[in-house]
């Protein structure tokens, strides 16, 4: 069976990509070329009603926004001198309501013509949404191409999944615009249309997202980085977690162990003030089989969290560590039927 939906999902992802290759995407690119303007709705409907097909409309905005927005580099002895203060951008009626964040992002990009990772993900997704396209902004860990790996995995990159006739696809438009020159630091325009509608399995190489659903793969990939540290999504950083235990990312186990793990952490009273991030769903994680997530056990007297995980399946893979409501850490389980040896 796993062979065969692997085969499935392969037939899937050819018919995809023979399917994108039916578009003239040349023809779609030369027009985005000519197309400009600093205002999302009037750029959003000058790329997107000259076509009827979503991956058309998709392709205008990822060929605008990769030729036009630059990479924001910086010094970091200089940055806070060189950058501004992000403006107050109100609606239209100006009854002091902020207008979306994404949408607020979306018009400082446009008049700056210049944006790290997020800004990048903002304005491709205030695009969609003004052509009526589903997509979504995902947070997550990205390897980077030009540089040895580090050995910090945790949440650091922004990119987006949008949806074309029906199915979801994924792409990076940091990367599809360029990279930043090692010697120099300084950006280089190089535009990549790889990382358009880029293949699930090749994307999840170099990109582990927060919410694992958006690798849109049925068995998330392991990246070498749990070799050395469990992930830490977005919400870890909210935290001033000073310690934890697994400290490696892959745990070795089997049904009817119990994992103990352990967070040390500077002021878990205060910290329980915090607002969870919306991104959890323990619904839907609850849903998956190879997903699970395990809520603390105890707090001791000083700043020590304590949990308790029962291995009750073979077929859990994932290990969420909430804290707070929050998925602060992720672990692969490896689980085998019983102890070594029997």
């Amino acid at each position: 069976m796993p062979r065969l939906i692997t085969f499935l999902l392969a037939l899937l992802a050819s018919a995809c990509t023979l399917q994108a290759q039916d578009y003239h995407f040349s023809r779609v690119d030369a027009y985005a070329d000519k197309v400009d303007s600093d205002d999302p709705v009037t750029l959003a409907h000058l790329l997107t009603d000259p076509y009827d097909s979503e991956p058309e409309k998709i392709r205008a905005i990822f060929r605008w926004i990769t030729t036009h927005i630059s990479y924001r580099t910086y010094n970091p002895f200089t940055w806070r001198s060189t950058v501004k203060s992000p403006p107050r951008i109100f609606l239209a009626n100006d009854s002091g309501e902020l207008k979306p964040l994404d949408q607020r992002v979306a018009i400082r990009v446009l008049q700056e013509r210049k944006a790290l990772c997020e800004g990048y993900a903002r304005l491709f997704k205030a695009l969609c949404d003004i052509s009526g396209i589903e997509s979504a902004v995902i947070t997550g860990y990205a390897r980077d191409k030009y540089k040895t790996t580090s050995l910090k995995f945790k949440s650091n990159h922004c990119w987006n999944a949008v949806k074309a006739d029906g199915s979801w696809h994924l792409m990076d438009l940091t990367w599809g615009s360029g990279f930043v020159d090692n010697s120099s630091g300084q950006f280089v325009a190089a535009y990549d249309p790889e990382y358009f509608f880029m293949d699930a399995m090749r994307f999840s190489a170099s990109h582990f997202p927060d919410d694992l659903r958006w690798t849109l793969l049925p068995t998330p990939v392991t990246v070498p980085e749990f070799r050395y540290a469990p992930f830490k999504p977005r919400s870890f950083s909210k935290y001033r977690i000073t310690g934890f235990f697994p400290q490696e990312g892959i745990i070795e186990t089997w049904v009817g162990d119990t994992i103990r793990l352990e967070l040390e952490t500077a002021a878990i009273d205060r910290y329980r003030a915090i607002s969870p991030d919306s991104l959890w769903d323990s619904v839907n994680l609850a849903q998956a089989s190879i997903y699970a997530y395990v809520s603390p056990a105890f707090v001791s007297a000083g700043n020590n969290v304590y949990y308790n995980f029962p291995v009750s399946s073979e077929n859990v893979q994932w290990l969420h560590v909430m804290f707070n409501n929050d998925a602060i850490l992720r672990y692969r389980l490896h689980i085998r039927k019983g102890p070594a040896g029997q």
